[in-house]
């Protein structure tokens, strides 16, 4: 595909420990901001559990989970940054979701 990016970035190069105990959300975090460096590719998540906040994805950016892998979303809403949107028809700041990316970035979610 022309204007195709196809940078891997796996999330344990940044840090992350898939033990389904300790918090991945900065190594995730960094791994988005390293693709996004280059302009976008496949933030790639290894086999097993990990523990995450809110996951922002940035433009050109595929979020893709190798079989066997688990992101486990914390109940810690300081994990969770605030953002302004709407919520039935009414304008609020609201907790970002566990996986968000704002209007005009391309994103893709590929599970097998």
């Amino acid at each position: 595909m022309k204007g195709c990016i196809t940078t891997m970035y796996s999330i344990d190069q940044f840090g992350a420990v898939g033990d389904g105990v300790t918090n991945n959300t900065e190594a995730i975090r960094r791994t988005i901001e390293a693709c996004t460096q280059i302009g976008g590719g496949t933030i790639y998540v290894p086999a097993g559990i990990f523990v995450t906040g809110a996951i922002e994805l940035k433009s050109n950016m595929n979020l893709y989970l190798e079989s066997g892998a688990e992101l486990l979303f914390t109940s810690d809403l300081a994990q969770y940054p605030m953002i302004s949107s709407n919520w039935e028809g009414v304008k609020r700041d609201l907790y970002m979701p566990c996986i968000y990316a704002i209007c005009g970035y391309t994103y893709y979610f590929r599970v097998i």
